[in-house]
Formats: structure tokens, C-alpha cells, sequence
């Protein structure tokens, strides 16, 4: 683990909230008080990290809950896919595969493309060494769903530059308008990337939860809200240094 992936990991939720409430036990041997209350706010704020009712809503804050709009979808000229992580060696896999945000955008695009009949590009370029996330993206089309993607954008390290180097080569064949795939997390990031590269884009979020009213299961702690609480996190803290750049 490099020390980025250590720094995050003790910032976003689960492990902030866990490392204060360590630092609230080591604070009370000596200021129960203050211990105390540092105990309580962070076990309190890993409670609300983990309830739907507060990852939806940070979702629709940092990002967007609406899904493709089709209508407009008909105008783009291309779909473009961003990676979204790897998974570690597998036995049954027999190495690095792709994770499983990153499954789900592709299966998504897939629809699409079949769907709108446009084409592909894919973008992300880490992994291991001779095989990066849009190796491992082209591999999966092909293999997998019978699609060979016609853009292959194998050196982006971040957001950002999924943008910039993937802009380029759409241009080059006449793409302005392209259908974004991401997640509804990093919808609104992934956005302004792209539209800074002179490329429009029509969102298309993969796992668009659907509208329902607030009931007791919004309310009830769940492995997948805290996750999608952890990634928006991300994204506050991500929009902020693009920000201030």
C-alpha cells in the first residue's frame, strides 16, 4: 500500500471515524470529558456514514441520482467508459481482475452501445505492469460481451487525465458528444473533466439507485451505504483540489 492509499484510508469513512475514536480512548486516560465527547461524535458519524438516508444524500449533493437521459443520448457520438479499480490476485482468476465498480460500468455500456449503437472508448491506466485497467476493460468487451471497443485509452492516472488523453484521440474521429459511464458518486467530476477538454457530455451513471420514500430501512446501517459514503467523501475532498488549482 503506497502512501497515498495509507492517507486516504485513515481520512474517508470507515477508518476516520475508527482512528478518532482510538484517539478519543487514548484522550480520556487523562481528559475523560474531552475523550468522551470525541468517542461519542465519531461513533455517531460512522452510524450516519453507514445509513442510506446519508449516503443518498451525499450522492445527490457530490454527484447525481438521475439516471441517462435516452432522448438525449441519441445525440452523442460515442460512449466512453472510465475505470474504476482493480481487484487484488484472485485464485479462481488467476491474477488482477477488474473490480467490481468497474464490471458495473461496463456492463452498462454494453446496453448502451447495443442499444444506441455507438461506439466505445475505454480509459484507465493502472494496473500491473503490461496490463493496465482499459487492457483489462478491452479484454473483458471482447472476451466477455463479443464488443471491441475502438478507443483504448491505457495511461491515465486519475480522473483528470482519463480526460485529457482520451479527448484527443475522440477528436481526432470527429467525437464532440460522448455518453459518460461512471457511477452517480462521480457523476459531477467526471463531467467537469471532460467538458474541460472541449468534449460535451450526457451523463450515464451505472447503479442509479431508484426514487422511493424514506422509510426505517434508510435508517438501518449498511455495508453498501458506507461505501458509497467513502467514495463521496472522495469526491468532496477531490472537487475541492480541483478547486483550488
Amino acid at each position: 500500500m503506497d502512501t497515498r492509499t495509507l492517507v486516504l484510508a485513515l481520512m474517508l469513512p470507515p477508518g476516520g471515524p475508527i482512528l478518532s475514536i482510538l484517539f478519543g480512548l487514548i484522550l480520556a486516560l487523562g481528559w475523560p470529558r474531552a475523550g468522551r465527547l470525541i468517542i461519542v461524535g465519531s461513533a455517531l458519524a460512522l452510524y450516519l456514514f453507514s445509513i442510506p438516508a446519508v449516503s443518498d444524500a451525499l450522492v445527490s449533493t457530490v454527484g447525481s441520482t438521475r439516471a441517462a437521459d435516452m432522448t438525449a443520448a441519441r445525440r452523442a457520438h460515442a460512449i466512453v467508459v472510465l475505470a474504476a479499480g482493480l481487484s487484488g490476485d484472485s485464485t479462481e482468476l488467476t491474477g488482477v481482475t477488474l473490480g467490481p465498480l468497474t464490471l458495473e460500468r461496463l456492463r452498462y455500456a454494453v446496453r448502451l452501445a447495443k442499444e444506441l449503437h455507438l461506439p466505445v472508448a475505454v480509459s484507465g491506466g493502472a494496473g500491473p505492469v503490461g496490463l493496465t485497467e482499459a487492457d483489462l476493460m478491452r479484454n473483458a468487451l471482447v472476451d466477455e460481451y463479443g464488443l471491441h471497443p475502438r478507443w483504448v485509452e491505457n495511461r491515465s492516472a486519475n480522473t483528470r487525465q482519463n480526460a485529457a488523453f482520451t479527448a484527443p484521440r475522440l477528436r481526432q474521429d470527429s467525437v464532440s458528444s460522448v455518453l459518460l459511464v461512471t457511477h452517480p458518486f462521480d457523476v459531477r467530476r467526471a463531467r467537469l473533466a471532460f467538458e474541460a477538454e472541449g468534449i460535451a457530455v450526457i451523463s450515464a451513471p451505472a447503479q442509479v439507485p431508484p426514487a422511493s420514500d424514506f422509510s426505517l430501512r434508510d435508517f438501518v446501517p449498511s455495508v453498501w451505504a458506507l461505501l458509497v459514503s467513502h467514495y463521496c467523501v472522495y469526491e468532496v475532498l477531490a472537487l475541492t483540489r480541483d478547486a483550488l488549482r
